[in-house]
């Protein structure tokens, strides 16, 4: 089978998997091997086909039954690019005797697993699958590790975990494709999905994919018999290609934060369409794209994603995304529309923004009006401010900067702007450029102290 790998797809792990204790003795079914040959054994029985392995793994001891002293399966996780990171991993509990080791084995032909069962606990971690891995219909009864594993192209449908899957700083090839069950724990930290990984329909009753990195697309999206998500986490998790989550039910707390210090990314703006999301959701730190502009498909899904969070009063996220659908929006628009979109943009960060339209709209006029009323009542005709024969006149300019300020402050000081205007321009008080100038000013005031009050009830959530 010819397996299309994607041009940046780089199978070299920055994970490496040591076993340190491969002479140590005490494995085996009667306690007689080392691990060496207990590991060499699995790979002989694990090659041998689904009927082969099946039947054997019946012939081990009942685990009431059996008295061999424990033994250790540890390996160490060494992180190559920063020793610190390193952890070492032992495998604890019922049946840790006979844990099927496949530890750093490396596979050259295409595997099909349909039909395995597991009965105990495998290891696959740091082992690598260079053709295809098919698991369609594997049972996996324990725990199984896939940490550090290198995956070609995986395949796993239809296959259950009853306990955990550990798949931690894993990279996959081609493409990954699941529509599993994982009934406990599924750790999918750090890993590198190099091309397509499809969810579709996968049933998590937990799962982690903190600070994974999706090249292509990720499908996550549900289907009619199977749309259910427990807990999730995405926290730190880079998606390159298109999200889609669509149809799904999120009955836990679900993280699209922040983990490690690296925040959420979506490239391309992520499909909830049809989705209900646990009320303990937050996408606090996550960074998502500017528009497009191509079609709607942002203005959907990022409406989508604003009336979610409005359902779920989160009133600080469901501004953001109202800032989203309008800058959708405004891509899109064309005209006067755009024109519209883009000054409300620009003053205000779409009602977002504080410092803004205070600076735009009211401290800016302020001083800019002062000069212009000075210049409509000088009586220096022809008197430019910046030649060396004329002088400023200070007094007057004090009189027009508070004239102004009056101008820009919100209704109820009228007769104090009034009275200014008799005192300090009272030939200036009929003219029309002058009667202007002051309508403008107050409706830019007006505008931006509205803009003003908008972002305060916007950043402090209020209703």
């Amino acid at each position: 089978m010819n397996v299309f790998l994607p041009h940046n797809f780089n199978p070299v792990n920055k994970i490496t998997v040591e076993i340190t204790n491969l002479d140590d003795r005490g494995f085996g079914l009667d306690g007689s091997l080392t691990r060496r040959e207990w590991r060499q054994l699995c790979l002989e029985m694990f090659l041998a086909g689904k009927s082969v392995f099946n039947s054997w793994q019946q012939t081990f001891p009942h685990p009431d039954s059996h008295k061999l002293p424990p033994v250790n399966f540890d390996i160490s996780v060494i992180n190559n690019e920063d020793s610190s990171q390193s952890i070492r991993l032992g495998w604890s509990g019922q049946n840790s005797n006979f844990i099927i080791d496949l530890t750093n084995q490396e596979f050259d032909s295409d595997l099909f697993l349909a039909g395995y069962v597991f009965y105990y606990g495998v290891m696959f971690s740091g082992s690598k699958f260079k053709a295809l891995a098919s698991f369609d219909n594997t049972v996996f009864h324990e725990d199984a590790y896939f940490i550090a594993t290198t995956i070609t192209s995986g395949v796993f449908t239809g296959a259950t975990f009853h306990k955990g899957a550990l798949f931690d700083d894993s990279i996959f090839g081609s493409n990954f494709s699941t529509y599993a069950r994982f009934n406990a724990v599924a750790s999918f930290k750090r890993v590198q999905f190099s091309s397509f990984a499809l969810f579709q329909g996968t049933h998590f009753n937990w799962a982690s994919f903190d600070n994974a990195t999706f090249i292509g697309n990720a499908d996550f999206s549900g289907n009619t018999t199977n749309n259910r998500f427990g807990p999730m986490s995405f926290a730190g998790s880079v998606f390159n290609g298109k999200a889609d989550f669509s149809n799904r039910v999120f009955e836990g707390a679900t993280n699209f934060g922040k983990q490690n210090g690296l925040s959420t990314e979506f490239h391309i703006v992520p499909l909830f369409h049809n989705c209900e999301l646990h009320q303990d959701t937050t996408f606090e730190s996550a960074k998502f794209p500017e528009p497009s502009g191509k079609d709607e498909t942002d203005v959907r899904a990022y409406n989508t994603l604003r009336l979610a969070m409005s359902k779920n009063q989160h009133l600080l996220a469901e501004k953001a995304f109202s800032r989203y659908v309008l800058e959708s929006e405004r891509v899109l628009a064309s005209g006067n529309d755009y024109c519209f979109f883009t000054i409300y943009k620009f003053v205000s960060n779409y009602g977002y923004s504080f410092w803004k339209p205070f600076l735009f709209l009211i401290l800016t006029p302020v001083f800019i009006a002062a000069i212009i009323y000075g210049l409509i009542d000088s009586s220096k005709e022809n008197c430019l401010l910046w030649n060396e024969s004329c002088s400023i006149d200070l007094v007057l300019f004090t009189n027009s900067l508070k004239f102004s300020i009056l101008q820009s402050l919100p209704l109820g000081v009228d007769k104090t702007s009034e009275s200014l205007m008799n005192e300090y321009f009272p030939v200036s008080k009929s003219q029309y450029s002058f009667i202007t100038l002051v309508l403008l000013q107050k409706i830019l005031a007006l505008i931006g102290w509205f803009l003003v009050g908008l972002a305060i009830r916007n950043l402090f959530k209020i209703k």
